[in-house]
C-alpha cells in the first residue's frame, strides 16, 4: 500500500492555495498569487521562507518559491501552460537538492486550480508522520 507523505500539511496549504486562487481569479501575474500566499500562511500560522535559493550541481543558485513548515516546497506557476515536464525536472532538482520530501506545483493561470504533487524519490520510504501529525 502506497503511503501518502506529508497529508495533513499539503491538505492545508492546497485548501490555501485554492482560497488564494478561487479570490484573486486566474489571470495574475505568479509574485501577485505568492504575496497572497505568503499571507494566508501566516494567518494560518504556518511558518514558511520565500524565495529559498536552491544550489545546483553546477553550483548555480536557483529559487524555489515557498519551503512551508521546513517539509513541503512551493512551486507556484501564472503560465497558460497547464503542465511541462520541464516544471517536473525543475521541482525533482529543488527535492534532490534540498531533501525536503514532497512539493507541490501550483498553476495559478489555469480556470481550475489543480495542485501536482511531487515525491523525493530519495525519500519515498521515509516516516514523516510524526511531523506531520501537529497539521491534522
Amino acid at each position: 500500500m502506497t503511503k501518502l507523505i506529508l497529508p495533513n500539511l499539503s491538505y492545508k496549504v492546497c485548501g490555501i492555495a485554492y482560497k488564494v486562487h478561487r479570490e484573486l481569479g486566474w489571470n495574475k501575474k505568479e509574485s501577485v498569487y505568492q504575496r497572497a500566499l505568503n499571507n494566508e500562511l501566516t494567518v494560518a500560522n504556518l511558518a514558511f521562507k520565500s524565495q529559498f535559493p536552491v544550489r545546483s550541481v553546477t553550483k548555480e543558485i536557483y529559487y524555489l518559491d515557498l519551503v512551508v513548515e521546513d517539509l513541503l516546497g512551493l512551486e507556484l506557476k501564472a503560465s497558460r501552460q497547464f503542465f511541462s515536464s520541464q516544471y517536473l525536472d525543475q521541482v525533482e532538482n529543488y527535492l534532490r537538492e534540498t531533501n525536503l520530501p514532497l512539493a507541490l506545483i501550483l498553476n495559478f493561470r489555469n480556470i481550475r486550480l489543480k495542485p501536482i504533487r511531487v515525491i523525493n524519490p530519495s525519500l519515498m520510504d521515509a516516516d514523516y508522520s510524526l511531523a506531520d501529525a501537529k497539521f491534522g
